[in-house]
């Protein structure tokens, strides 16, 4: 019997400005960036032992106070105060010597399988 392995990452990141973003934004697009942070919660599970390796990953982000105006003009093209996501993502993932396939699982049946 194969031991059970299982990793846990959690990663948080609080108010971090998009403003030196816009540099990079302006090589592709006629608009700045004016203002704007990102915050994001994440959790990354991996989990080894069962009849397959199982990952998870759940997470959350928000941008606050974003602003975007026209590189030309200086006009506003977008702005909100505040904007949020989340997002969940399962996958058991069975690998052969010979070839390596992948196939999504149900988040339910994925996430209870790692679930603590």
């Amino acid at each position: 019997m194969k031991p059970a392995v299982k990793l846990v990452l959690k990663t948080e990141v609080a108010g971090l400005a998009i403003l030196p973003l816009s540099p990079y934004l302006e090589q592709f697009a006629n608009a700045r960036i004016t203002q704007g942070a990102v915050s994001t919660s994440n959790r990354v599970q991996f989990a080894l032992g069962g009849p397959q390796p199982v990952a998870m990953f759940e997470g959350d982000g928000r941008v606050d106070k974003f602003g975007l105006v026209d590189g030309a003009h200086l006009e506003d093209l977008a702005s909100f105060s505040l904007w949020r996501s989340q997002l969940r993502s399962c996958t058991r993932t069975q690998f052969n010597l010979n070839r390596a396939s992948r196939r999504r699982a149900r988040c339910r049946r994925a996430c209870g399988a790692i679930a603590e």
